[in-house]
């Protein structure tokens, strides 16, 4: 039961894993991940729920189970013993016993009462009802695997032979022991307690009369490591990591490449599905086998300066954020604004990047592909350094210059603060008194920054 549940969840690297080449586009990079990112589709969405009420379905018949079983000992009769309690109930019922309750039908022969009880007790003896409430908790979270069921026959089998083997070896004749049997074969017993019930009753025979054990047992056991080998090969062997690696500039060698990101991907029969399209383009990639090289040579790096130098003519200052398309030919196409601070800056940036010098397009299994980028551009004479100079100082002059600075919950020194780009910064936290000291300790009473970088 447990390697049912566990095979499925493993991911065991085997086969060899695909090297990609793309340019260190994080913005570009980043993008894919967060349209994926979301709520579970629909299939998922209703797997879940199928599995949650048959959960709740299973729990709630295993609940009903000792409700009814409570309820027997209403009107009957109850003799306390220093090693259970006997409820004798007028209720149709066979014997059986739960956890240190032994419920019987008051009408048992005095005669037949002591082998009954002395099934009961072994029961009891060898905690039987904890591992039914443990096998009934598996079966409600596994409920959908036959095998689970499987096994709980079995186990309810080892137990009342367990309990069989306990009463013939107490020196009760075999005989008389099965006649008795046969006598309290009637009436309700609960699934989830131990007791006598007709759908044992013929193995349960079959083991008292039988003398010698199954040769046949150790041959099924080690049959079983094949299977189990097998399962693990269609199941849980994975494709090894896949790298993500920088598109080499021209002269450099595979060993002079940065590695970007790493992630676990399955081989496509396609080549070019290999590579991540754009979300509602069939014929435009966000990576490339090759990726797209400015004038020739460049990387993206190389023409984010190119815009930027142009951009800083611009009368004022402030962030674009675009989206290009590099064609086939190498033109740069379909420019558009995703952010800006002013319409107009934004059409100044897209008039730049739309007035780029080709690009070597960008191959997949060497034929040329279209290929989409995503640009931050700064417009203006913005010097980051005095812009997060000036941003720090802001806090500064209300913070002691003892104040404790941490950036993504790394402690870092204050002087951190005066070369930061603010443009990286996705929200700063000041706490100053009390609450500082409250958060920190004592080391906290100068005041402590939180910053919190751009992912």
């Amino acid at each position: 039961m447990m390697l049912a549940a566990l095979i499925p969840a493993l991911s065991i690297p085997v086969w060899t894993g695909e090297t990609l080449y793309m340019a260190a586009d994080p913005v570009a990079a980043a993008a894919p991940a967060a349209a994926d990112a979301g709520t579970p589709s629909l299939p998922v969405a209703v797997t879940l729920f199928l599995y949650a009420l048959g959960v709740l379905l299973s729990f709630g018949a295993m609940i009903a189970q000792i409700v009814r079983i409570r309820r027997l000992r209403h009107g009957a009769r109850t003799i306390r013993r220093a090693d259970c309690d006997i409820v004798l109930t007028q209720a149709d019922i066979s014997s059986f016993s739960f956890f240190r309750t032994v419920y019987l039908h008051d009408a048992i022969p005095e005669s037949d009462m002591a082998a009954v009880v002395a099934h009961e007790l072994s029961h009891i003896r060898h905690r039987h009802s904890a591992e039914r409430i443990v096998m009934e908790c598996v079966k409600a979270l596994l409920w959908w695997n036959p095998f689970v069921r499987i096994a709980a026959r079995r186990l309810a089998e080892v137990e009342e032979y367990e309990a069989d083997r306990d009463v013939l070896t107490q020196g009760y004749d075999p005989s008389e022991y099965i006649a008795t049997i046969f006598k309290t074969q009637f009436g309700y017993s609960p699934d989830i307690a131990n007791g006598l019930r007709d759908s044992l009753t013929k193995k349960r025979f079959q083991m008292m009369t039988k003398h010698s054990g199954d040769s046949r047992a150790l041959l099924r056991l080690a049959g079983s490591i094949p299977v189990v080998l097998l399962l693990l090969a269609c199941f849980s062997f994975t494709s090894q990591a896949t790298e993500i690696r920088t598109d080499p500039p021209n002269g450099q060698n595979d060993s002079d490449i940065e590695i970007v990101s790493v992630g676990t991907i399955r081989k496509a029969p396609d080549t070019q599905e290999r590579y991540r399209k754009a979300k509602g383009e069939a014929d435009v990639y966000l990576v490339a086998e090759k990726m797209p090289l400015f004038e020739g040579k460049g990387t993206l790096q190389d023409f984010q300066h190119w815009v930027d130098a142009r951009a800083a003519e611009y009368d004022r200052s402030g962030k674009v954020i675009l989206t290009f398309v590099v064609e086939k030919n190498g033109s740069v196409a379909e420019v558009q604004v995703l952010d800006t601070p002013d319409p107009a800056m934004g059409e100044a940036a897209a008039r730049i990047v739309a007035s780029s010098p080709a690009w070597k397009a960008g191959t997949i299994d060497g034929e040329p592909v279209r290929v989409r980028y995503t640009l931050p551009v700064r417009c203006g004479k913005t010097d980051p350094q005095t812009t997060g100079r000036q941003a720090s100082a802001g806090h500064s002059r209300s913070i002691d210059q003892k104040a404790l600075v941490f950036i993504d919950d790394k402690e870092v020194k204050q002087d951190t603060l005066k070369t930061m780009n603010p443009d990286l910064i996705e929200s700063i936290s000041v706490y100053k008194d009390s609450s500082a000291v409250v958060r920190y300790g004592e080391r906290g009473k100068n005041g402590v920054i939180l910053i919190k970088m751009k992912q």
